[in-house]
C-alpha cells in the first residue's frame, strides 16, 4: 500500500502487487520526494509516482509490517518479525 498525506488527510493511496514474495529476501523500498513529485520504488523500479496533491511540509518515516483483516489471505498463526538492515536520508 503506498500513500501520501497532506496537511493531516490522505492525498493518495494505492494497493499494488509486488510481484515477487517479499519475505523471501531482502529488498530495497525507496520513496523519492522532491519538488512536484513523489515516486514509490522497490528494488529499483518504479511502482508509482504523483505529481499533484502532494506534502508541502516535514513527514515522518512509519516502517511498520502488518495483516489488516481486509487483506485476503492467510494471517500468520504467530507473531513475525520484519527486519530494517539500514534506512537513509538524502537532502538534495
Amino acid at each position: 500500500m503506498l500513500s501520501t498525506y497532506s496537511g493531516g488527510s490522505q492525498t493518495h493511496t494505492v494497493t499494488l502487487p509486488l510481484g515477487f514474495d517479499p519475505t523471501a529476501d531482502f529488498h530495497v523500498y525507496e520513496i523519492d520526494y522532491g519538488p512536484g513529485s513523489v515516486g514509490f520504488r522497490v528494488d529499483g523500479t518504479l511502482l508509482q509516482i504523483w505529481t499533484s496533491r502532494l506534502p508541502r511540509s516535514s513527514m515522518f518515516v512509519y516502517l511498520n509490517a502488518w495483516f489488516p483483516s481486509w487483506l485476503a489471505g492467510q494471517a500468520a498463526s504467530s507473531d513475525r518479525t520484519t527486519y530494517a538492515d539500514w534506512i537513509d536520508y538524502t537532502s538534495g
